[in-house]
Formats: C-alpha cells, sequence, structure tokens
C-alpha cells in the first residue's frame, strides 16, 4: 500500500484520511512480524536441537567405531591364542599317541622274558609306570587346553556378537546422521527465509511508521496553521467588535467610579492607570467583551487579578477581587461572571479595580464604557 505525503496530498484530498489506513497496516505488518519472530525463534531452537543431536550422534558413531576396533583386536588376540592352543594340543596329542603306542608294545612282550630275567621285569614295570605318568599328565593338558579352547569360543563368539551388534549400531547412526544432515539443511533453509522476510517486514515497518511520522508532522503543521487563521481571524473580529464598541462597553460591575492615575500602592506594584469602582464584597464581576483569560493570580497590590485578551492588542484587567471564577486559557463570553469583586491589597474598603489597555498602553475605561 503507498501512501502520498507532501503538498500534493495537501492539495487533492485530506491527508488525514490516510491516517487509519496507515495505522491499520502498521497494526497488521506488527502482527506478521511478532509472528515471523516467533516462528524465526522457534526455528532456531530447532536447529540447535538437532545440532545437538547430530554432536551426539556422531560422538557415539565414533566411540563405537573405537569399541569395533578395539572388539576386532580382542577377536585377534583369542583367535591367536586359540591358534597355540591348539599346536600344543596337537603336542599333547602326539604324546599321549607315543605313550599309547610303548605302552602297547610292552604289554606285547613275551610274558616268559620276564620269568626268565626279573632284571628285565623290573625295567619294564618301570616303564609301564612312566608312560603312564606320561599318559596321564599328557591327558591333563589335553583336557585344560580343551577347557580353555572350549572357553575361547564362547568368548569369541560373545565378541563377534557384540562387534556385529556394534555394527549394526553404526549403519543405524549413518542412517541418523544422514537424516539429521537433511534436516538441518531443510531447517536452515526455513529458518533463512523466516530471517529474510522479517527483515523486510520490519524495513517496512519502519518505512511505514517514518511515513505516518511524516504525515502526522504535515497534518500537525496544517493543524497550527488552521488554529493560527481561526486565531487571528477571531481576533481580527474580536477586536473589530471591541473596537467598534467604544463608548458603549458595558461596566464590569455597579457602583460608583473613580479614576486615578499613574499611581502606585506600594513600590514595586502596579501602577493604577484604570478606576476603582464601589462594589460590596462578593458582588459578581463580568467580562466587558468576549475573550480570552490570559491571566488569573495574585499579584501585587491588585490582589486577586484576571486579564481578558480581546484580541488585536486590546485587554481588559479585573483586580482587588475575592475569588476568580475563570483560570488561563478559559474562553469567555460578553456579560459573563469571570470573579467576585471586595477589599484588596490591604485596602479597608470593598472595590473593584478595572483597567483597558491597548498595545500595552492604558485607555481610560470611563472613555469606553456607556
Amino acid at each position: 500500500m503507498t501512501f502520498v505525503l507532501g503538498a500534493q496530498a495537501a492539495d487533492d484530498a485530506d491527508p488525514a484520511a490516510a491516517l487509519p489506513a496507515i495505522r491499520e497496516r502498521i497494526a497488521t505488518l506488527e502482527r506478521d512480524l511478532a509472528a515471523h519472530r516467533v516462528a524465526l525463534g522457534t526455528a532456531r531452537t530447532a536447529l540447535a536441537t538437532l545440532a545437538a543431536e547430530l554432536e551426539t550422534v556422531q560422538s557415539a558413531q565414533q566411540r563405537h567405531h573405537q569399541e569395533i576396533i578395539a572388539k576386532t583386536a580382542e577377536l585377534a588376540r583369542l583367535e591367536a591364542e586359540a591358534a597355540r592352543l591348539r599346536e600344543d594340543l596337537a603336542g599333547e596329542t602326539r604324546i599321549v599317541a607315543g605313550a599309547l603306542r610303548t605302552r602297547y608294545a610292552l604289554e606285547r612282550e613275551p610274558k616268559l622274558k620276564f620269568v626268565l630275567s626279573p632284571d628285565r621285569l623290573n625295567a619294564a614295570q618301570r616303564q609301564l609306570r612312566y608312560v603312564d605318568y606320561v599318559l596321564t599328565a599328557a591327558n591333563a593338558q589335553i583336557a585344560g587346553a580343551e577347557r580353555k579352547l572350549a572357553g575361547y569360543s564362547a568368548l569369541r563368539q560373545a565378541q563377534k556378537t557384540e562387534t556385529d551388534r556394534l555394527k549394526l549400531l553404526q549403519a543405524a547412526e549413518a542412517d541418523r546422521l544422514a537424516a539429521i544432515d537433511a534436516a538441518l539443511a531443510a531447517r536452515r533453509e526455513a529458518a533463512a527465509a523466516l530471517d529474510a522476510a522479517t527483515r523486510e517486514e520490519a524495513q517496512r515497518l519502519a518505512a511505514l511508521k517514518r511515513g505516518m511520522k511524516k504525515l502526522e508532522s504535515l497534518l500537525g503543521r496544517m493543524r497550527v496553521k488552521s488554529e493560527a487563521r481561526a486565531k487571528r481571524a477571531a481576533d481580527e473580529a474580536l477586536a473589530g467588535d471591541f473596537g467598534a464598541h467604544k463608548g458603549r462597553l458595558p461596566w464590569p460591575t455597579a457602583g460608583a467610579v473613580t479614576k486615578i492615575d499613574k499611581e502606585s500602592a506600594e513600590p514595586g506594584g502596579a501602577s493604577w492607570s484604570g478606576v476603582f469602582i464601589a462594589a460590596p464584597a462578593g458582588t459578581e464581576v463580568h467580562a466587558v467583551a468576549p475573550g480570552r483569560v490570559v491571566f488569573a493570580d495574585e499579584f501585587v497590590n491588585l490582589g486577586r487579578l484576571i486579564i481578558v485578551d480581546h484580541g488585536a492588542g486590546y485587554m481588559s484587567l479585573y483586580g482587588r477581587n475575592t475569588a476568580l471564577a475563570k483560570q488561563p486559557g478559559d474562553d469567555v463570553a460578553a456579560g459573563e461572571m469571570i470573579a467576585t469583586a471586595g477589599a484588596g491589597s490591604g485596602q479597608s474598603d470593598s472595590s473593584l479595580y478595572f483597567e483597558i489597555r491597548h498595545n500595552g498602553k492604558p485607555e481610560n475605561p470611563i472613555l469606553w464604557c456607556k
């Protein structure tokens, strides 16, 4: 949406008509931007989670790889040990076979030889005992070797089973790593798109806000100019009315009028350049013409003072009041009550001080009021 700002908009259409649409567009963009920022935060969290999972799976795969290397080395050691045992077993088996042959040969000797030669019988008996000892020892070695071989076989089978399990884990981890890589690539692409959209919306929002600020500034200047024109027109009309009523203005309150010129009630105070109007305390004081209150407060030797600006340099002053009914900035109509009269500034008598000025110079109220 494009909004024309500047003199063209001011001349061709009311620029204020564009403000609601701009504000609505800004609100929409802010909502979209907030949603995109939330989505971007979620995407970044997902990326961090996937990256952490990737690191965990990679660490597990590396650990399993080291374990497989260790298991393979252990299998090789067990295989070498089993080969050595098999060689020992073959040696013991050969010993047993030789001993058995010797025993068989001794048992096949003719009995007559032993009867006729007692020494030979004793030697044969010793040899048989030795052969039996060798057979017993060899059989024990063979049994121990077979037990060890059985244990190595079981251990090798367990190691192989564990190695196969680790290899399956590695394969599964490789598949998981591929899936995580693909997910990371997709997440990164989505996060980059969200980031680009967020930056673009932020730029559009900033540009739109700058445009609204310019438009509001333009409307402010137009409003100030309009108010200034209206005030000048009102002041001119008011001044025209005020000047046209010279000699016919009403008095602010009823009572005997005393003219006092160029006197000051106390040092540093205002000079008496108007008149005193005798009025009982609490008597209403009325504006002599329409205008705007520009001062309403205590003033040295004038007591509670209220000043009304009638435009084009004309002002009316009302002093020595007991109470003020208006505040600075209030508009007043002709004849509207603005205060109540009474004694003021240390005076014992009750009276209202009234003065008219034009461009700061005192005017004789008697010449203005009928």
